[in-house]
């Protein structure tokens, strides 16, 4: 069931881009939606014809929707290959074609299909923006012309269906259809929310996080240090910033590529995680350079001092360890083992500091740890 559920996701994302605006992402999820949709509501449209009106109508219905069933999957594709504007007049053209060839074939005005044609004139509204009202307007004119034209003119059906169909049976139909129409904008609706909500969620990560280790970034890290200087005043306690540094970086990249680079840099982020707690904010500031933000405590400060300390000499410990690595996009790459060490830096802050002095004692403490031999922890005065 969830790798059902992973694939249906995976679909109705199609064509989706970080580029792309939210609402250019929400109009390509709710095409792939129609398209599904589509697919589905034909199937069973004619699966009611087996049922209650009998096999050689709903064959012959079956028939007629067949090369409408493949152009259903065309807007997929097309939006995979962000060709996105003919994905939108692919389903918006074919939904209706597709219906006017059911009522041409085989049923007329007998089961009010035609009452689809109401739901296209509105539909359109969620593949297209406000600045395509000319493609609004066409496709409007285009249903309503359809539906007027079959509601009082009439049609005479291609494929008559001779047997005589009882009143509860063609009501059913009838009522199915409508009820449809509703559940389908509503099912639309529903995702293209579930969408929107989806694609904000991820812009807000990717703005607060590094996108290579998935570690928070400097903007994230800037906000929360904002706040626990806040907390640091208010409550008088004590916290801590660590800066650490991957001393045998270069060489690597310079090695093996930039890619074994990246995956060193993953790796080092795992370990940092592993060896520190959820409440510790552990920051990629850009390169090879971490920063850990550790929240104001409510142990005396002494203690406190030597806790952190004996936390960087772990880190420190925790990094030092030969790194086993393979890049996992090439399978005919081997693995490197590489050893890395740490110069790590820590700044106390209270509440008489601010954030650019405390950044600034914790990166000067840093490079102090770099000049004395690298692989060190030192404490800012």
């Amino acid at each position: 069931m969830k790798k059902i559920k992973q694939s249906l996701s995976t679909i109705l994302h199609y064509g989706q881009l970080e580029s792309l605006s939210n609402t250019q992402n929400r109009k390509i999820f709710n095409v792939n939606a129609a398209s599904l949709i589509a697919v589905a509501s034909v199937l069973f449209y004619s699966f009611n014809l087996l049922i209650l009106i009998g096999s050689d109508a709903a064959m012959v219905n079956l028939l007629a929707a067949l090369p409408f069933l493949l152009l259903y999957v065309v807007p997929l594709w097309l939006n995979y290959h962000y060709h996105h504007k003919s994905a939108k007049w692919m389903i918006s053209g074919s939904i209706t074609a597709s219906v006017a060839v059911s009522i041409w074939v085989i049923s007329g005005a007998l089961f009010d299909l035609h009452y689809y044609f109401i739901l296209f004139a509105i539909a359109p509204l969620l593949f297209f923006g406000s600045k395509d009202w000319q493609a609004l307007l066409f496709l409007y004119c285009i249903n309503i012309g359809l539906f007027v034209s079959i509601e009082y003119i009439g049609i005479n059906p291609w494929w008559k269906i001779d047997q005589p169909i009882d009143p509860d049976s063609q009501f059913f139909l009838q009522a199915s259809n409508v009820v449809i129409s509703l559940i389908t904008l509503w099912f639309i609706a529903f995702l293209s929310e579930h969408a929107a909500q989806h694609n904000e969620e991820r812009l807000e990560k990717l703005s607060d996080h590094d996108q290579l280790t998935g570690l928070a970034n400097r903007r994230s890290f800037e906000q929360h240090l904002s706040w626990a200087l806040k907390v640091a005043r208010r409550d008088h306690t004590l916290g801590a910033v660590l800066f650490l540094d991957l001393d045998n970086f270069k060489p690597l990249n310079d090695t093996h590529g930039h890619l074994m680079g990246d995956v060193l840099l993953k790796e080092a982020s795992l370990r940092l995680l592993k060896a520190l707690r959820e409440s510790d904010l552990v920051t990629r500031f850009g390169g090879d350079e971490f920063v850990v933000l550790f929240p104001p405590g409510n142990t005396e400060a002494t203690q406190y001092r030597e806790k952190i300390e004996k936390v960087a000499w772990k880190i420190q410990n925790v990094i030092s360890q030969p790194f086993s690595l393979k890049d996992d996009r090439d399978e005919a790459s081997k693995a490197v083992t590489h050893v890395c060490t740490a110069s790590i830096g820590v700044a106390f802050y209270d509440h008489t500091d601010d954030q650019a002095t405390l950044l600034e004692r914790a990166d000067k403490a840093m490079y102090q740890a770099k000049r004395h031999g690298k692989n060190q922890v030192c404490i800012s005065a």
